[in-house]
């Protein structure tokens, strides 16, 4: 089999299996959006590799273009510092409702390939977002586990399109475990209280994929749809949370597309799992159509909105897991410079109840170690 890891456009690892029908040459991924909001255009390609030895692999060295319905045709140059990613702008004029754009690109080998035409089509505004406290079953009848089930409400006037989609990015504050008050570093660092590093801020997309579509209804609308599900049992939902919803028109093909990634997600447990089929690209080889291309071709207008939450109500946090100090047995002068800065706490020790000094880990201090930045967002203090 050949497996393919890429970023797919919705800002998450994906993963195909080809059916054992398949011969075991490595298939080209295209990721792509055109956008009415982007200055500067991207295109990602790459092939598939191995599952002996997972790992994206670059196609460099392609001609790579977009144009539009009226023959304007834009360039898109290879990063030199990011291989196989290629970039070039769309002149703005070009970024109009009803134009149509497709995807060109030829290899060094000489190979042609070339997407299906794709509409920009308008995109309403982002309706508004709230939440649900609720409790979700688990596999054990007696066990249930808390959280805040997020939803969106749709708006579009009636001669828009009816197939959107919806990317999410969450934001979230959480703290380390202590402040900085004693560390070790080739000498003895006391009577501290550095804060410094206790305050931490970290943005990730959601890897779920959200559409939905509006036909068959009434009106272009759509209520209480469904977007992910944050449980309490970390620090995300604690302090203050915010979601940047990105709202993205889409053609019918595209639509489509994208509900058979979501469908295959779900079926299989989850996008990094295995998926049961290939979705079809709207890019074909101009020589061969009958090559597996995966990926797609991507047209949208683009609308953004941002929520921001706080304080929510009903949920206990009883479950958050907080860092355990463990009592130092070794000398200070035991541990070598790799290992510094070697924090320390004093903690109440569980069977003498006596104050003893600590040890703990690094990121129970250092909440960067978490993976987040101590830069405030500039709009985390906005009502």
């Amino acid at each position: 089999m050949i497996i393919l890891i890429g970023y797919i456009t919705v800002s998450c690892i994906e993963r195909y299996y080809l059916t054992e029908q398949s011969d075991l040459s490595s298939r080209i991924v295209v990721e792509a959006l055109i956008t009415d909001q982007d200055t500067i255009q991207k295109v990602i390609l790459s092939r598939t590799s191995s599952p002996d030895h997972p790992k994206i692999t670059p196609l460099t060295g392609c001609r790579v273009s977009v144009a539009d319905i009226n023959d304007n045709e834009y360039i898109l140059n290879e990063q030199s510092e990011e291989p196989g990613v290629y970039e070039g702008a769309v002149h703005e004029s070009s970024l109009y409702t009803g134009n149509k754009f497709r995807l060109n690109f030829i290899t060094p080998s000489g190979d042609e390939y070339l997407s299906e035409y794709e509409e920009l089509l308008p995109c309403p505004p982002v309706d508004s977002l709230y939440y649900e406290v609720q409790s979700i079953p688990t596999t054990d009848p007696a066990v249930t586990v808390d959280g805040v089930q997020f939803n969106l409400d749709f708006k579009a006037p009636e001669d828009y399109g009816r197939y959107y989609r919806i990317q999410v990015d969450e934001t979230w504050e959480y703290h380390s475990t202590w402040p900085i008050t004693m560390y070790w570093a080739g000498k003895l660092y006391y009577n501290l209280l550095d804060f410094s590093l206790y305050t931490c801020y970290k943005t990730i997309p959601v890897d779920d994929i959200f559409v939905l579509s509006t036909t068959g209804f009434n009106e272009n609308s759509y209520k209480k749809y469904r977007l992910h599900f944050v449980d309490d049992h970390t620090q995300r939902l604690l302090y203050k949370y915010s979601l940047l919803v990105k709202q993205y028109s889409l053609s019918e093909e595209a639509f489509y597309y994208w509900e058979e990634l979501d469908r295959n997600s779900q079926e299989s447990g989850g996008l990094l799992d295995r998926q049961p089929a290939l979705v079809k690209s709207n890019v074909t080889n101009t020589r061969n159509p009958d090559e597996i291309v995966l990926g797609y071709f991507g047209v949208s207008s683009v609308r953004t909105r941002r929520f921001v939450f706080s304080d929510f109500k009903g949920l206990t946090f009883s479950d958050l897991i907080y860092c355990q100090a463990r009592k130092l047995e070794e000398r200070l002068s035991e541990y070598g410079p790799e290992e510094w800065p070697i924090y320390l706490v004093y903690f109440q020790d569980p069977v003498t109840e006596a104050r003893v000094l600590g040890i703990a880990n690094p990121d129970c201090f250092d909440c960067t170690l978490r993976g987040g930045t101590t830069e405030k967002p500039s709009y985390w203090d906005e009502k």
